[in-house]
Formats: structure tokens, sequence, C-alpha cells
């Protein structure tokens, strides 16, 4: 039986999925917004022996305006990119955390103390939470609505509009942390 975080961590086939800086403009930043300046960072510890297992950079404002700023110079062509181009990504991502399923459930395990079956359930979870919103993005489509003047037509079109920036609880992290920011965009197409 697993009794430790440590021996969990020591279990992944992929340590590279654990990550502890923070993902800004499509890397992992080990430096804050000052160049050359090491960004602060947490302790995580294992709940079952109060052990630090690592620690993770602990973003402050001006990583989440540099994050948003990056995000809304992205938009554009993301916006721009055929609903069933954007689908195929989703569904690529919901694959890798199945075909990572075990090393992710250990790392979640490690960190929040869940036990392990669970962990995995919240991976298979979120993996189909992308599976649906990518065919939610191949069906992206207008609508023509009976107008409250007859000299009017109300039409509706699904577009990207923005970025959102989220503050999620930790319950359930594969869900709220990986797939909050496509949750928000696809809902606002």
């Amino acid at each position: 039986m697993i009794d430790s975080a440590s021996n969990l961590l020591g279990e992944i086939s992929r340590p590279e999925l654990l990550k502890h800086h923070s993902y800004i403009n499509g890397c992992f930043e080990a430096q804050s917004e000052n160049i050359g300046k090491t960004a602060e960072t947490i302790s995580v510890t294992d709940p079952a022996t109060g052990r630090s297992i690592g620690e993770v950079h602990l973003a402050n404002e001006n990583d989440v305006e540099r994050t948003i700023a990056t995000a809304s110079a992205a938009l554009g062509s993301w916006r721009s990119m055929l609903g069933k181009d954007r689908g195929a990504l989703l569904r690529c991502w919901g694959a890798l955390m199945i075909d990572n399923r075990e090393d992710l459930a250990r790392i979640m395990t490690a960190e929040q103390g869940k036990p392990l079956e669970e962990a995995r359930g919240e991976i298979n979870y979120a993996a189909d939470f992308l599976t649906w919103f990518a065919a939610e993005a191949e069906r992206i489509q207008g609508d023509i609505h009976t107008p409250h003047k007859p000299d009017r037509r109300m039409l509706v079109l699904r577009q990207a509009i923005g970025v959102t920036a989220a503050i999620t609880p930790l319950g359930w992290l594969a869900l709220t942390h990986h797939l909050l920011p496509v949750r928000q965009y696809l809902l606002a197409v």
C-alpha cells in the first residue's frame, strides 16, 4: 500500500508532468515579472505527514495581469480558428489527460491527500468535459429569433469575445484549474 506523497511521486512514469511554475505566454516560468528575480514560492505539503513535497510559484497581481495580457493577445488567432480545429485541440487535450491519468492521479493524491481512486475519477471527469466541449466547439452556430417589432431582425452570433480570469476552489483540482478556462471560453462563444 502507498502510504506517503514521496512514495506516490516516486512512482510516476512521467515526472515532467509535475510542474512548479506558472504557465504564462506558452511556457512555465521560473522568474517573476522582474527579469532575473526569482519568483516567490510556497511549500506544498503531504497532508498525511505534513512534510514538504515541493514548492510552487506563488503568483502575484503582476503575474495575473501578464497572463491576461498574453491571453488577450492570443485571442485573435483562437477566434479565427475553425470550430472543428478548436474541437480537435480540446479532444487531444482530453486524450492526453486519459493517457497520463495514473501519473496525474498520483500527483493529485500526493498534493491533496484524496484517495487515489477518487483522483482517477476526477481526471476521467475532467477529460469528459474536454470531449463534450470539443463537440460543442464543432457545433457553434448562430440563431435567428422572432423579433419584438415587425421591421426588425434578431441575429445571435456566438464568438469569442474576451479573456476570463477566475479564482477557483481546490476541491476538484483537475476540473477547476485545467478546464475552467475552456468552460468560460466556450460558454461565452
